[in-house]
């Protein structure tokens, strides 16, 4: 496999607004967290799956001259949603939605930041989707249907600026209410509608 350049912090044109760079195919989930106890509000609209996933589509391979990489997945500290969006790492328009869209109550969710490193090869100009699904740890079942598939805010969609590019990403993962137990936060990588999933790795997480 070829080598991604030096894994670098994703510059601002790699990083697509959510707003501004949805797609047509994008649909907003309304119940996001509905089931886990949580009330479902805008949130839906900064994460919300991609429809692609669906399993009646057939999406093809990827091609042998593109790849990607995911490596380094590591559970970070647990946060309110409302102090994750003020990092210095959530790029400034995407702080901006998330404070003018994200209720009150959203804000006060507390979630874990992933850690994760991408590498892509083939990809510049193109964009490449990451999502989450939150697993049970032994049975890898899904622990809820509104916490599959959830796009890897703030991160979740990347148009590399170079065929061979190296990032360090994270994303924050709202921890099932109520729950005690470790479980698994798996990331999938996905490159266009016809592609099937180019990268997966899973972390274990306790609340």
């Amino acid at each position: 496999m070829p080598t991604a350049s030096e894994e670098q912090e994703p510059t601002p044109q790699e990083q697509k607004s959510i707003i501004q760079r949805t797609w047509q195919s994008f649909k907003d989930v309304p119940t996001l967290w509905k089931g886990v106890g949580a009330v479902a509000t805008t949130l839906a609209t900064i994460l919300s799956i991609l429809p692609w996933l669906d399993p009646s589509l057939q999406p093809q391979p990827p091609s042998s001259e593109t790849w990607a990489a995911l490596s380094n997945v590591k559970e970070g500290p647990h946060v309110r949603l409302r102090e994750y969006i003020q990092r210095p790492r959530v790029p400034a328009e995407r702080r901006r939605d998330a404070e003018t869209m994200l209720s009150e109550e959203d804000k006060e969710r507390v979630g874990s930041i992933v850690y994760f490193d991408l590498e892509a090869e083939g990809y510049e100009g193109e964009p490449i989707h990451i999502v989450w699904t939150l697993y049970e740890v032994d049975s890898g079942t899904l622990i809820s249907s509104g916490l599959a598939n959830q796009k890897a805010w703030p991160f979740s969609l990347i148009e590399p600026l170079s065929q061979s590019r190296g990032l360090e990403l994270e994303t924050w993962v709202p921890l099932p209410q109520g729950r005690e137990e470790p479980f698994v936060v798996g990331l999938d990588v996905f490159g266009s509608e016809t592609e099937g999933p180019l990268a997966n790795e899973e972390v274990i997480v306790n609340p």
